[in-house]
């Protein structure tokens, strides 16, 4: 379990931060090649998004304490992926927050680091006035739909990417109390 007194921020990454969000996104796409998830098996997400990412200030670092252990990519608009759902709907029609390209350090899993983000980037959603938050896996990522159930987000249905690949949808509403 995670040490309840550890104090736990998100910070904006930096190019100097490359080399370990690339190492935790690589230990990410070996996790999910073991379990046999062909997410992220084609060269995505490489540093090229990753940077992309940071030169418009959407790459985020997750600290507890003095330590990285966890990397994201949060936006504060809509997602033009997120516009059709199939066999479902979106839990709000209001304006949301996502998050993407998401992975925890190889050294920090199992420790609850996924709920204390997920909460860290609640309460600065709200704190900016967006009320919900969106996220997709792919369908046989069952550790990221374990822990998206597990930290109240719903499953909403079904929306596909660019290069038509299905993803699960999830959303999460929130309030003050987070």
């Amino acid at each position: 379990m995670t040490n309840k007194n550890h104090e736990y921020r998100i910070q904006l990454a930096t190019r100097n931060d490359l080399p370990i969000i690339m190492k935790m996104i690589e230990d990410g796409k070996e996790r999910l090649k073991n379990m046999r998830v062909d997410q992220w098996q084609n060269g995505y997400p490489n540093e090229e998004v990753i940077l992309k990412d940071m030169k418009v200030g959407n790459s985020y670092l997750f600290f507890e304490g003095d330590t990285p252990v966890a990397t994201f990519a949060l936006f504060f608009d809509n997602d033009p992926t997120y516009s059709s759902i199939k066999e479902g709907e979106w839990l709000t029609k209001n304006p949301y927050t996502v998050i993407h390209r998401i992975a925890v350090s190889e050294n920090h899993l199992g420790k609850g680091i996924m709920g204390q983000l997920l909460q860290k980037v609640g309460e600065k959603s709200l704190a900016k006035g967006f009320g919900s938050m969106r996220m997709d896996t792919h369908p046989e990522n069952k550790t990221m739909q374990r822990a998206l159930l597990k930290n109240k987000f719903e499953f909403c249905g079904h929306i596909y990417l660019e290069n038509n690949d299905l993803r699960f949808a999830y959303e999460r509403i929130w309030n003050e109390k987070w």
